[in-house]
């Protein structure tokens, strides 16, 4: 009896989170304005920014870094239009959601030319005109806190352009199911379709389960009934289980995820958990299928790190490890490799867009190591950090994974 209580119990409750999941996927769906788009009649708005400074504001130490005047200001702008600009009310008075309209606003900052790019997509141009509007009245109140902070200089607004476009960008590639024309709204649909089989999937089970009679007629017969039940419910969580993973977490799962399309060489994997502890035969042979290094001792994994950022760092003396907000991790592998390789000096990062302190210390270095924890950094996390480090135009020479 107990155990078709707890069979039940825990597919009633995967079942709930699955449709749970599938309502906020659809609701979602709805509201969407990026999801709503039409990606051959979207309508788009530029705006951009040139800022024009002296060079007599930078002092020595950022000259030698190659962060200069110019380009902290570039980079302070960038942030607080990311970051600082309250868009609660805007958001308001569109009908929408902060986050359903942060969806439509992209900013970059071109170091090279010192200019801050914006821009706003939608389904018309009276939106997309509204949102830049509000952007550029707050970005012009608060030129002259930026000024008080970073020096003066001067802040050129060009002339916002507005125009209906086709956005490759956005149209649902040839390869993919087609459920929309428009790439965001399919991959919803295609997930919301993935989440209702896996439902399905777990109301068979559900049904399949029966209550055990009050007393059963023999001994064998109960056995084999648990023992159903049991596989039963295993099957059903461990079908679950990978679905939800599949569709859901949007983290590193392996180390594949980091390096199958975007060309960085992985420098080192550390083991997951530690190999002293004893496994049986089922155990070791799923940990070998999800880490490369088991087997493998944390120092043994750090000494071949070591050796690999020695052949691959081509005489680089100063490193700089950017992580997605892991700061502790990366500060204890920065102490690791330190200690093995003294003749590198490593700097370590959890949010090189945080602050000038940190651009800083990205601009002292002479390449970039990602540090990536599987199961908690996000490859969206990754993607940012590498954008940045791009921007600044830092080799990548490889990633380490946790």
């Amino acid at each position: 009896m107990q155990s078709y209580e707890n069979n039940k119990t825990s597919i009633t409750a995967e079942k709930k989170k699955t449709q749970d999941y599938i309502d906020y996927l659809t609701e979602y769906s709805k509201n969407s304005v990026k999801a709503s788009i039409d990606p051959y009649n979207e309508a788009r708005t530029e705006l951009n920014w040139s800022i024009v400074t002296s060079t007599g504001h930078d002092d020595f130490e950022a000259l030698l870094s190659g962060t200069n005047h110019a380009d902290q200001i570039t980079q302070a702008y960038v942030s607080y239009i990311n970051s600082s600009i309250d868009y609660s009310s805007l958001a308001s008075s569109l009908g929408i959601d902060k986050k359903i309209l942060l969806e439509l606003i992209t900013v970059k900052g071109d170091y090279t030319i010192n200019t801050v790019n914006v821009t706003v997509i939608g389904t018309s141009e009276e939106q997309t005109k509204k949102i830049a509007d509000y952007i550029s009245s707050q970005v012009a109140k608060n030129t002259s806190s930026i000024q008080e902070k970073y020096g003066e200089h001067t802040l050129v607004e060009n002339k916002a352009a507005t125009s209906t476009i086709t956005d490759s960008g956005l149209v649902t590639t040839i390869n993919d199911k087609m459920l929309s024309p428009n790439a965001t709204m399919n991959d919803l649909l295609t997930k919301i379709s993935t989440l209702q089989t896996t439902l399905a999937t777990q109301q068979k089970s559900l049904s399949a389960l029966s209550a055990p009679t009050a007393v059963s007629t023999t001994v064998e017969k109960d056995i084999v009934k648990y023992l159903m039940l049991g596989f039963a419910g295993g099957l059903a969580g461990m079908i679950v289980l990978l679905a939800l993973i599949e569709v859901l977490s949007g983290k590193l799962l392996s180390e594949d995820d980091l390096s199958s399309g975007d060309g960085i060489k992985t420098l080192g994997i550390m083991p997951m958990r530690s190999s002293k502890k004893k496994l049986n035969k089922f155990d070791r042979c799923m940990m070998r299928r999800i880490d490369s290094s088991f087997g493998s001792s944390t120092e043994v994994s750090l000494a071949k790190t070591a050796a690999n950022i020695n052949t691959c760092a081509e005489g680089k003396k100063t490193l700089i490890l950017v992580s997605g907000n892991m700061k502790q991790n990366v500060a204890s592998l920065q102490a690791s490799l330190q200690a093995i390789n003294p003749e590198i000096q490593y700097l370590a990062s959890s949010n090189i867009d945080a602050n000038a302190d940190e651009l800083n210390k990205l601009g002292k270095a002479d390449g970039v190591i990602l540090v990536a924890e599987r199961n908690v950094t996000k490859l969206s996390q990754l993607a940012k950090a590498a954008e940045s480090v791009k921007n600044w135009k830092k080799p990548i020479v490889g990633s380490i994974i946790l």
